[in-house]
């Protein structure tokens, strides 16, 4: 008999990687700030998340060398490595590119199909 629903956020490492996608979806302010409530509240408040779980994920995403965590703890910068992540994970998701054809391109540069330059 199970009496309690699984924690999405137990583990530590989901709940870092969640974090990073909400960390990832607020456009950063000056300097690549990114305000902790930010991440805090649609972590706690729409992901359901417990506090200790929140934090563990913030300190798994720390540790990873994801996340620079501000000691007046008001918010997070995004290292380098978490950059790389998404744009890895954002370029496996486009599709494969068009092939180049003379048809693409006419009109540029005055340029049409079977007109060579001189």
């Amino acid at each position: 008999m199970k009496l309690k629903d699984e924690r999405p956020w137990a583990d530590s490492e989901k709940a870092a990687r969640r974090i990073m996608e909400h960390a990832h979806a607020f456009v950063p302010i000056q300097d690549g700030r990114i305000y902790i409530e930010k991440i805090n509240r649609p972590m706690i408040d729409e992901d359901k998340a417990t506090p200790a779980e929140y934090w563990a994920g913030l300190t798994d995403a720390r540790e990873q060398g994801w996340l620079e965590y501000h000691e007046s703890g008001t918010f997070v910068r995004m290292k380098e490595a978490a950059k790389d992540m998404f744009l890895i994970r954002n370029a496996s998701a486009l599709p494969p590119a068009a092939p180049l054809r003379a048809e693409n391109f006419m009109g540029y540069r005055g340029f049409s199909v079977g007109e060579q330059s001189s």
